[in-house]
């Protein structure tokens, strides 16, 4: 679990760990040069007792893939999950995740996830290393199993942002397998201060980086990518449009209730028998609720 700056979601991201039904786990949490409160001073209570619970610390801010792979390595099993600092797992999520990856033949088991905060929505996207490079990202909750991380060679440092689409496409690129649990158990958290929040102008850079890293699986696939990439922008064009007649639709809205309750201003001041500013938006919304 690498930590920078999320003081206030770390402690309910451990809880979700440590309220795990699955009893055979270990969690290595990162510091990663964190310059406000550290992971150390904010668990204290929280990790007390707890010997599977082990703190690192980057004194200088390495970035997220250089604080994951210092997590994995460090690691004694031979099962791994990443889990952001700022996101939720829910009670059953390591057991029903070990239970599918080992009743499979799969290097990896990866299941839908639950947005909450600004957006609430569940989703999942699929791995396929093609439609990663046309900016289908890849889903957070994932289990692998060591070999997988051995093969990729962990992390790769260059990316501060969009780590996990190169690390599943170098995990495809090595031959490894991944199955689809179909059930929302992570739960990922959406707000202002997030990576994707802060820096969501950075994704083209990014596939701008993969397509230079893996420039052969790129060149061999391009028309497939463009297809995809037009598949996205006319997905986030009818978003915006739909959220865009939702806005028009509440404007109008705004203004009717604006002109009605100036009209009721009017009205009650020029009245011989004056009624309050509170009375008069009484007024008013019974009157919206009665054309309603």
């Amino acid at each position: 679990m690498p930590f920078y700056r999320q003081d206030e979601y770390l402690i309910e991201a451990v809880e979700s760990v440590k309220a795990q039904s699955y009893p055979h786990w270990e969690l290595i949490i990162v510091d990663d040069g964190s310059d406000r409160l550290r992971a150390q001073e904010i668990l204290q209570e929280t990790a007390e007792g707890f010997t599977n619970i082990v703190i690192l610390r980057h004194e200088t801010n390495r970035g997220v893939s250089a604080a994951k792979n210092t997590a994995f390595s460090a690691s004694k099993g031979e099962l791994i999950v990443p889990v952001d600092s700022d996101d939720v797992i829910v009670p059953n999520y390591l057991q029903k995740m070990v239970d599918a990856l080992l009743s499979s033949d799969a290097d990896g088991i990866y299941c839908d996830l639950k947005k909450f905060g600004l957006v609430e929505l569940e989703c999942c996207s699929k791995t396929d290393p093609i439609r990663i490079l046309s900016g289908w990202f890849p889903p957070n909750p994932v289990l692998i199993k060591r070999e997988v991380f051995e093969a990729v060679g962990g992390y790769d440092l260059s990316f501060d942002l969009g780590e996990d689409a190169c690390f599943w496409i170098a995990a495809h690129n090595a031959g490894k397998r991944f199955e689809h649990l179909h059930e929302p158990l992570y739960l990922y958290r959406s707000h202002a201060e997030s990576g994707t929040s802060r820096r969501g102008r950075d994704y083209p850079l990014i596939l701008t980086k993969l397509a230079r890293k893996y420039p052969e699986l790129y060149s061999e696939n391009v028309i497939a990518i463009i297809d995809l990439l037009a598949e996205h922008w006319v997905k986030d064009i009818d978003v915006h449009r739909n959220l865009l007649s939702e806005f028009h639709k509440l404007e109008a809205e705004y203004k009717h209730l604006h002109r009605e309750f100036h009209n009721l201003l009017e009205k009650t001041e020029s009245s011989p028998r004056r009624i309050g500013v509170k009375a008069a938006f009484r007024a008013l919304m019974r009157e919206v609720r009665l054309r309603k």
